[in-house]
Order: structure tokens, then sequence, then C-alpha cells
């Protein structure tokens, strides 16, 4: 049975275009949210999860989700969006670090866009990312 340990959260946005920031193509990435949590000893999980509004700006890209702990990417998701041109759509995700090494560490989510030679997009809102640590 686990019990929760810490918490932490990062909210920019929290409607559909509270936020307009361009997601640059590949191999360049924008930092949506960021926060930090403690984890104990293993055996622990880190609960993570996380709501981007996305607008495609110019044909139908693909943007590419990551959570990074401290300084590796520990999860990745490909939105593939099924919106076109100034189209508003919202992407919601989980994730489970398993195992974390005790102490604090930082999370970032983060967002590309992998094709973007003829497709582009924007982060307008809402964006949340939080974080449940369990030991």
């Amino acid at each position: 049975m686990f019990t929760v340990y810490d918490a932490g959260t990062s909210t920019p946005g929290t409607t559909n275009g509270s936020l307009s920031r361009a997601i640059p193509g590949t191999p360049s990435n924008i930092v949506l949210a960021a926060f930090g949590v403690a984890t104990g000893a293993a055996p622990n999980k880190v609960l993570l999860s996380a709501t981007v509004g996305i607008s495609a700006t110019l044909l139908t890209p693909d943007v590419l989700f990551s959570i990074i702990r401290d300084t590796g990417v520990i999860f990745t998701t490909l939105a593939e969006a099924s919106v076109s041109a100034t189209q508003d759509e919202t992407v919601s995700f989980s994730a489970v670090d398993s195992n974390v090494p005790a102490g604090y560490h930082s999370y970032q989510l983060v967002a590309t866009v992998t094709n973007p030679s003829l497709n582009s997009a924007n982060v307008v809102g809402p964006v949340t990312f939080t974080g449940i640590s369990l030991q």
C-alpha cells in the first residue's frame, strides 16, 4: 500500500485561450510547465498527469510531448493533430515514474512539433501538470 509523500503542480494557464506560445520544430522544444517533488526510499512512484490545449496554426502538426525528470526524458507521447488550422484541441495524458532515487527531483513538461516543414502549432491553454509522489 502506498501513501502520499509529496505533491507538485504547475498551472501556467487554466482556460482555453489563456496562452499563446509557439511550439518550435524538432530539435528545439518549449518548456510548458515545471515543478519539483520529493521522493522517499524505493519502492516508490510518482504519478504524473498533464493537460495541454493546442491549436494548429498551419496544416496538421504532430506534437511530441515529453516529461523530463532532472535531466533525462522518462516519458513521451505523440499527439497527431486531428484539427485543421485555427481549431483548438485538448490533449491529456498520464505517466508513472517508478523506483525514483530518493531525494528532490524536478519534472518538466516540454513540447516540439515533429513535422515542422509545413506544419505549426501554438499552446493556447489550458496547461496543467501535476505529480504525486507515493511511498
